[in-house]
């Protein structure tokens, strides 16, 4: 049991610093455009809410 409980902290840990890592390299960006790979994306990389030109606020991104 205390095996399990480790490896879930670790993986906790490795999904905060990946979290992190994506936002800085991302950016924030809160009108939906069109990404060089000619996806619409919004916020933070989001592509599931993003339409081109929908603003968001600096709260939503963070939801999302």
């Amino acid at each position: 049991m205390k095996a399990g409980k480790l490896i879930a902290l670790g993986f906790s840990g490795i999904l905060a610093a990946a979290g992190v890592t994506v936002a800085t390299f991302e950016g924030q960006e809160l009108t939906g455009y069109v990404d060089p790979v000619g996806i619409a994306t919004t916020c933070y990389g989001q592509t599931e809410i993003a339409f081109v030109g929908k603003e968001h606020t600096g709260e939503e991104s963070f939801i999302f």
